[in-house]
C-alpha cells in the first residue's frame, strides 16, 4: 500500500510546512479538500496547536503538524 493510500489522500500531494508558519491552517485545509496532504509551518508548540486545531474547524482532510 502507497503512502498516500494509507493517510487516505485522493491525490499523492502534500503542501511543505513553510518555515516561520507561514503555512497556516487556511492553506492546509485548502490542500486537504483538494485531496492532499497540508502541513503546519515550524511553529511553537502552543501556536502549532492553535492552527492544527483552525485546520480541524474548517476542514476534515488530513493533517501534519
Amino acid at each position: 500500500m502507497s503512502l498516500h493510500e494509507r493517510l487516505g489522500l485522493e491525490h499523492p500531494v502534500i503542501g511543505a510546512g513553510l518555515g516561520g508558519g507561514l503555512a497556516r491552517a487556511r492553506l492546509t485545509a485548502a490542500i486537504a479538500d483538494a485531496g492532499g496532504l497540508g502541513q503546519i509551518g515550524i511553529l511553537p508548540p502552543p501556536l502549532r496547536r492553535t492552527e492544527i486545531a483552525a485546520h480541524r474547524e474548517r476542514s476534515a482532510g488530513p493533517v501534519a503538524g
